[in-house]
């Protein structure tokens, strides 16, 4: 069963295993839950050197339930504790899922000890994450205390010297007053009185047993903290659950490797070579894909929901029936649009050309802003007005270094901050050059229109050259409403008629900005909603989630993509309207099963909104081919015309192109 990808699978399933020692009498495991607790517990074999893998389910499935099983049933043993070995298992997660995870243990076991590790009073003794059953702390914990732990030259530091400072003993004199919560028996604290200097590195001071990434995806990127922390962490055990093992390119699939230590390819030299280089030229690209599933079918598990056993399904859902609805611009927003793409396109033609002749690619990063603001416009005008900060929940918490040509395409926003605002035009990103310095024109010899100067620049709109300056007031004048609002206000008005204002809805976008423009049309017809968003605190957010779970009277939820696209269970809901398209066929995916999903009672209608004839036409069409590339990773079909970079951005602002010209 390990690697089972999209398969018939014929297996005798034994009832009898539906049962889990350690679990509460009212909880029993499905058929493919019950495959999946085998499969993990032969994943953990030192003997054949197993000691982990990739629980890559989709989402709905019950990844987590699988994982309690084996933290129940896979106990430390005294030999364990001989070879140095902490008896806890620690689980890294989004902040977001730090409580479900907790409430989740203690609604379905009995006699584990939860410590929450978080905030900025959790524990600098990692005595008190030894004592634990299961420790739960959050990607961004985990990097502060890696940076604490490695110093500034964290990049040199060699996983021996992780392995060696975990193994001693902690040298902690206090501990602040945490309030991380503890379920199950309490623990008793035998350290003295501690300094207010304490270092706050406590998880890379514990030996862990095990160590679980939920939405193992966050460290996709191996360049960031969050991927170099978690393979900095030491434990005999290693897992990865995602429903989205890659989502965009083959390179996402290193760092997971390289996390569960999984030679030869957790060594990136070794990896780039014979998978990644291969797959994203075309050439070689078939064989890659062999190496790639000869690795995969050994140590991941994954399942959709489709997939059967037995010829059952695994999972009966209610339907899910995605409709992609077309929004039409008003005469205004037409011709708004329609400028903004002519500026965008050609400052893009221009960033190009001066690439070409400086012998260079052009500036990846450069390209994906100027297609952010198409895609703002597409929403409403005003948003391409704005600065960036306004939507600073949209903005990818991981690290991408400045220049990098590695930038992830899903991480738009994230590329503002690179960028010195003061300096450029905060919608086509022209550079500020002072003509009035000693050194013009000597240091700007091939000075173009793409250059901010004291003569093409009004002091009118701060930060924008008289071009964009203008495009700017303009925004400013198309009024409150816009083409996605008018049909997001239509679809709720028919939810509530068809559903007699039962059915609730879920809204996403990206941007926090448009969801605070939709907010005064929902109070004008009286529709009570709740807000999910990362500007909000944890028990806000907590607050929001319960009131759509449980207040009849409360019909929608305002959720921003970066906050509330994974973990979420809100099947409360079984209406999607997705404000704004996401490239990411998979991200999207995330999304749509907060509410199609186990619990789900009945049909979920997903909403696609769109404007024709702008860049979200050759979105769409993006999407597809990232599709096939990840069906092809994950199943081992053979790719064909799939390679994603430049070109494909490019053809983003170009109708009629969608990257076809690819080499094979």
């Amino acid at each position: 069963m390990g690697g089972a990808i999209n398969e018939d699978v014929e297996v005798a399933v034994n009832a009898d295993d539906a049962i889990v020692n350690g679990f509460k009498d009212e909880f029993r495991l499905l058929d493919h839950q019950i495959i999946g607790r085998n499969w993990m517990k032969g994943r953990e074999n030192p003997g054949i050197k197993r000691m982990g893998g990739i629980l890559a389910d989709d989402m709905g499935l019950g990844k987590t339930i699988q994982t309690l099983t084996r933290i129940v049933e896979g106990r430390p043993r005294k030999s364990d504790k001989e070879d140095g070995w902490d008896p806890a298992t620690l689980v890294v997660c989004p902040l977001a899922l730090v409580q479900q995870w907790a409430d989740e243990i203690k609604r379905m076991t009995t006699g584990l000890t939860v410590v929450k590790h978080q905030g900025t009073t959790r524990t600098s003794d990692a005595r008190d994450l030894r004592k634990a059953h299961v420790v739960i702390t959050t990607y961004d914990t985990l990097k502060s205390e890696y940076n604490t732990f490695a110093g500034p030259d964290a990049d040199s530091k060699s996983q021996s010297k992780a392995k060696s400072k975990a193994k001693k003993a902690p040298v902690v004199e206090d501990s602040d007053s945490s309030d991380v919560e503890h379920f199950g028996r309490t623990l008793q604290k035998n350290a003295p009185k501690k300094s207010a200097k304490a270092k706050k590195e406590a998880l890379f001071k514990v030996s862990w047993f095990r160590i679980i990434l939920d939405e193992a995806h966050n460290i996709k990127n191996r360049t960031t903290a969050a991927a170099k922390a978690c393979c900095a962490l030491e434990g005999k055990f290693r897992w990865c659950l995602t429903g989205t093992p890659m989502q965009n390119d083959v390179a996402e699939l290193y760092s997971l490797l390289k996390f569960l230590r999984i030679k030869p390819f957790s060594s990136w030299d070794k990896f780039n070579d014979q998978i990644a280089k291969p797959v994203k030229s075309g050439r070689g690209a078939n064989l890659a894909m062999k190496r790639l599933q000869v690795v995969l079918k050994q140590v991941m598990l994954r399942r959709r929901k489709d997939d059967t056993i037995n010829g059952k399904v695994l999972i009966e859902l209610p339907k899910r029936n995605v409709n992609i609805i077309a929004c039409e611009f008003s005469a205004s927003e037409k011709q708004f649009y329609s400028s903004l793409e002519t500026k965008m396109t050609d400052v893009m033609e221009k960033i190009v050309q001066e690439a070409q002749r400086a012998g260079q690619k052009a500036n990846y990063m450069s390209v994906l802003l100027l297609l952010l603001r198409l895609r703002q416009a597409c929403n409403h005008p005003i948003l391409v007005s704005k600065d960036y900060k306004e939507d600073i929940d949209a903005v990818d918490s991981r690290e991408a270094k400045k220049g990098s040509a590695d930038i992830d395409g899903d991480d738009l926003i994230a590329a503002f901050e690179q960028l010195d605002v003061s300096k450029k035009c905060e919608m086509c990103l022209a550079e500020w050059v002072d003509i009035c310095s000693p050194t013009y024109p000597q240091c700007y010899p091939d000075l173009s229109f793409d250059r901010l100067t004291s003569s093409n620049t009004t002091k009118m709109v701060n930060n924008h050259c008289d071009d964009c300056a203008l495009l700017t007031v303009k925004s400013t004048e198309q009024g409150p409403d816009s083409a996605k609002i008018r049909m997001t206000r239509r679809l709720l008005k028919q939810i509530e008629e068809r559903s007699s204002g039962v059915e609730k809805t879920i809204i996403f976008s990206q941007f926090t900005s448009m969801l605070d423009l939709l907010q005064p049309f929902l109070n004008e017809s009286k529709i009570r909603f709740v807000r999910y968003d990362g500007s909000m605190k944890p028990l806000e957010r907590e607050k929001s989630l319960d009131a759509i779970k449980n207040d009849g009277a409360i019909k929608v939820i305002l959720i921003s993509f970066k906050a509330g696209s994974t973990g979420l269970n809100l099947t409360a809901c079984n209406n999607v309207i997705l404000l704004d398209l996401w490239w990411n066929p998979a991200l999207e995916d995330q999304a749509f099963d907060r509410s199609h999903r186990f619990g789900q009672k009945r049909d979920v209608h997903i909403y696609k909104l769109k404007i024709d004839n702008t860049v979200e036409d050759r979105i769409l069409a993006l999407q597809e081919k990232k599709r096939e590339l990840a069906r092809a990773a994950l199943s081992g079909d053979k790719i064909k015309n799939l390679r994603l970079g430049m070109d494909e951005l490019l053809a983003l602002f170009r109708p009629g192109q969608g990257g076809e010209s690819d080499e094979d």
